[in-house]
């Protein structure tokens, strides 16, 4: 996740608050609105993740030895979908600045990955979720999910701003 951060990091560093939140049409995200996106999306796993490895945890374990997938299907390929109410953006009263933005994603980043970090493989590989796009996944799918994610929102960002963004095409 870091090494495809970086240079929309750098990038998108030299532009104003208002450059971040400015829309290039009405019904298309800001540079901003993807960021927080990405943020919510990260934190809202971090959540389920700690609760599903609460409930789960004790028959992961039973399932310790069998075999469990680790790659998860790129449900971000193909058509836009529209996010769901908990992990679409919302317009801050006082607009962040991209450095700011990409720093809360971190530290959501952060906090999934210290939950994560002190579990065994086959433990994750056995604790599941279901989302009705993505379907059934493990915590190692998911990491991977979030993953190809952000990698697909990277992508509309260099799509749309090429201006800003032109070391990455």
């Amino acid at each position: 996740m870091e090494a495809q951060r970086q240079p929309i990091q750098v990038a998108a560093e030299a532009l104003s608050p208002e450059a971040v939140w400015a829309r290039p049409e009405a019904e298309r995200w800001s540079i901003g609105e993807n960021l927080q996106h990405l943020k919510k999306m990260m934190g809202l796993f971090r959540r389920v993740s700690r609760v599903a490895l609460v409930m789960e945890r004790p028959l992961a374990r039973v399932r310790h030895g069998r075999p469990f997938p680790i790659q998860a299907r790129n449900v971000f390929s193909g058509r836009a979908r529209r996010a769901p109410f908990p992990i679409r953006p919302r317009r801050p009263a006082t607009a962040q600045t991209s450095t700011a933005l990409m720093q809360d994603l971190e530290r959501e980043t952060h906090e999934l990955m210290r939950l994560l970090r002190g579990e065994e493989e086959a433990v994750l590989g056995h604790v599941w979720l279901w989302d009705p796009v993505m379907g059934r996944q493990n915590l190692i799918q998911v990491v991977d999910l979030l993953v190809l994610h952000e990698e697909h929102h990277f992508d509309i960002l260099r799509r749309r701003w090429p201006e800003v963004f032109p070391a990455l095409q």
